[in-house]
């Protein structure tokens, strides 16, 4: 039993990965790919030096980074697609 629940907390941060946005999830009007990717870029920045350091790579850290790089990009004028 203790090898399986060893092998779901190693596997869960990779299930979460593929759940997490990727630039092509973005769409806004008018806007070249190579802005699209900095402003990805710079928001996933900003939510990993707001979130990241005070909750480090727990779930909950990944969950609130994941919501902080939303927010920036909705601010930005983008759709999550």
């Amino acid at each position: 039993m203790r090898h399986v629940t060893k092998a779901i907390v190693l596997a869960l941060p990779l299930t979460l990965a593929g759940c997490m946005s990727t630039h092509e999830n973005w769409v806004k009007e008018g806007v070249t790919e190579a802005q699209r990717q900095l402003d990805f870029r710079r928001c996933q920045n900003e939510a990993t030096k707001e979130v990241g350091m005070m909750q480090g790579a727990s779930l909950a850290g990944i969950a609130m980074m994941e919501e902080e790089k939303t927010l920036c990009m909705m601010e930005k004028g983008y759709v999550y697609k």
